[in-house]
């Protein structure tokens, strides 16, 4: 069985190996991936169908070699061991145990929303590069606040109480009467800086996830222990 993967996959392949470095791909169009810490899911449904069940150990590697081909063939030989492959050249792989990768079971349902918002590419962009840089930003919290949802951006070690925002941004408007203050790890917001994404919040009582949602996949994000809301 030979498999070639699109340019999409291989993107969707990249983001989720910066959320764990090992994953299981299995027969279909659906991959899926969580963090070693439980504090994020991410999910794609893709472009290619799947031939081959294997578990890779390092996805970095695996996609370092299929970037060395213009078309890279994937096969996986009599061993069990991926072969990536072009006219001229064969590179083997070794195949991981997959109970040695930390890996969903299976497919996480999150609840309806209380709380949808679009959250653009250039936003995210722009977020990106100056919470890296002069500001030093690790720690985002969403509110609403007169009429709107807004999110902060704040450095927690100088800020524990997260009172002196250093990034401000609206994101729309906000209908509802709740109070709501999300607050989430901005190392744990894996997505893509060029592609547009829909923020969602979940929370009824102690239990609470963000969930952003785009064109091809979908990270669950567990929230900050401080985060506040009178959702039932």
């Amino acid at each position: 069985i030979i498999m070639k993967l699109s340019k999409e996959t291989i993107n969707v392949l990249k983001t989720f190996s910066t959320i764990n470095n090992g994953i299981v791909l299995t027969p279909g169009n659906f991959i899926m991936t969580r963090s070693v810490n439980n504090a994020i899911y991410a999910e794609a449904t893709i472009e290619d169908n799947l031939d081959l069940e294997v578990a890779i150990y390092d996805l970095n590697g695996f996609l370092s070699v299929l970037g060395l081909f213009d078309e890279p063939e994937v096969l996986m030989d009599d061993d069990g061991n991926l072969l990536v492959k072009n006219s001229t050249t064969t590179i083997s792989l070794a195949a991981a145990d997959p109970s040695t990768i930390v890996s969903p079971r299976k497919r996480l349902n999150v609840p309806e929303a209380c709380i949808n918002v679009e959250l653009p590419g250039v936003m995210i962009q722009q977020l990106k590069s100056v919470a890296r840089g002069l500001l030093n930003i690790d720690t985002l919290a969403i509110q609403n606040k007169d009429g709107k949802i807004v999110l902060n951006g704040f450095n927690l070690p100088t800020d524990p109480q997260l009172k002196k925002p250093l990034y401000s941004t609206i994101l729309g408007d906000y209908e509802g009467t709740n109070t709501f203050k999300m607050i989430l790890n901005l190392e744990n917001i894996k997505v893509p800086r060029n592609e547009d994404y829909v923020l969602s919040i979940w929370a009824s009582g102690q239990r609470q996830v963000a969930t952003l949602t785009g064109k091809f996949d979908k990270h669950v994000i567990a929230l900050e222990d401080g985060s506040t809301h009178d959702f039932e």
